[in-house]
């Protein structure tokens, strides 16, 4: 298989990390070189926002948007597009998708899709849906609940996912993670990527 960037996207407790991890470790053990990462990225301005989401740093809700975008273009230049240049698959866990669903409470979308428009255009998209209602129960067993988790707002996030714009020509497919477990959903994922 060529090199792929696939994303992989979905509400809060929908399992993106579960299974962009599991689809990882499936490519690996097919011989494919494949690297998992995620946004907020591990890098300086990644930490931060993830530091925000957690209570542990403030920030101001109209803030978010430009520092989602500044961490993605950083993301872009230290780990996904040097992956992908030496030949490497990258399964991103959130990505653009993401800030255009949550970041519509303080911007306007069309905003948000001007400015995500140099962000580089995965191959693939898999957004993993499920009830609020079972994401939430996930949530609540976790020991730090973030700044977006809250039931009224996932409900408005799960609709906005139904609809998330493309940045290029990349192929968006929605799997139902309530009813399949990661096995299942990597599964339906290789099918997707012709393996």
């Amino acid at each position: 298989m060529d090199s792929k960037f696939i994303v992989v996207e979905g509400i809060d407790g929908a399992g993106t990390t579960t299974a962009s991890k599991a689809l990882v470790a499936e490519l690996c053990g097919m011989g494919v070189e494949a690297i998992w990462t995620k946004e907020p990225s591990g890098g300086v301005i990644g930490q931060h926002i993830r530091r925000i989401l957690k209570g542990e740093d403030r920030a101001d809700e109209n803030s978010m948007f430009p520092l989602f975008l500044a961490d993605r273009h950083d993301h872009l230049c230290n780990i996904v597009r040097p992956e992908l240049q030496s030949g490497n698959t990258v399964v991103c866990d959130r990505y653009a998708y993401s800030t255009w669903v949550y970041q519509q409470d303080n911007y306007d979308s069309s905003i948000i899709e001007l400015m995500q428009k140099r962000c580089e255009a995965p191959d693939y998209v898999f957004v993993l849906e499920c009830p609020v209602v079972v994401a939430m129960e996930r949530i609540g067993k976790r020991d730090v609940v973030e700044r977006y988790e809250i039931e009224c707002k996932q409900v408005e996030y799960a609709e906005r996912y139904r609809f998330v714009p493309r940045i290029g020509r990349e192929k968006i497919i929605h799997l139902d993670s309530e009813l399949n477990s990661p096995e299942d959903l990597v599964q339906m994922m290789l099918q997707e990527l012709g393996l």
